[in-house]
């Protein structure tokens, strides 16, 4: 019950990037100095990356084509956020999930447990595609 209160007065999702980027394939890296420290309320807080300037360029129209063209462009695993503070890092891994709306696509990056007692100064993107005109969000909840 806790939990639940917390996150409705307390969530949001917060724009890391507020113009669009673009990340190289790796070795290269996208490395972000965060303005102000984030941390978790609950350990499913994550990162998403809005990719609808990619996917729905693309002309898919449905929620089926979108899915397909989603899982074709973002294999598994092929992403990888680390977010870094004093306390240490954490990585969350793209695992094939997504988010869409009426004009957006993000990717849902997670792992089975953010700290809810550490906060996060840097966050360091790694990708095995590419990501051209993308936003980042750190979303700061989950049921």
């Amino acid at each position: 019950m806790l939990d639940f209160f917390t996150i409705l007065f307390f969530s949001k999702t917060t724009l890391l990037t507020p113009e669009y980027v673009d990340v190289g394939i790796s070795p290269d890296r996208y490395e972000l100095t965060l303005n102000k420290p984030i941390s978790a309320i609950t350990r499913g807080a994550g990162i998403e990356i809005d990719v609808s300037k990619t996917i729905l360029a693309d002309g898919a129209s449905s929620i089926l084509q979108i899915r397909e063209e989603v899982a074709a462009s973002f294999p598994k695993g092929s992403i990888t956020a680390t977010l870094i503070g004093k306390g240490g890092e954490i990585q969350l891994t793209y695992q094939g999930n997504s988010m869409i709306g009426a004009n957006s696509v993000r990717l849902d990056l997670s792992n089975v447990g953010i700290p809810t007692n550490q906060k996060f100064e840097r966050l360091v993107l790694v990708t095995e595609v590419e990501l051209a005109s993308v936003k980042i969000y750190w979303r700061n909840y989950k049921l």
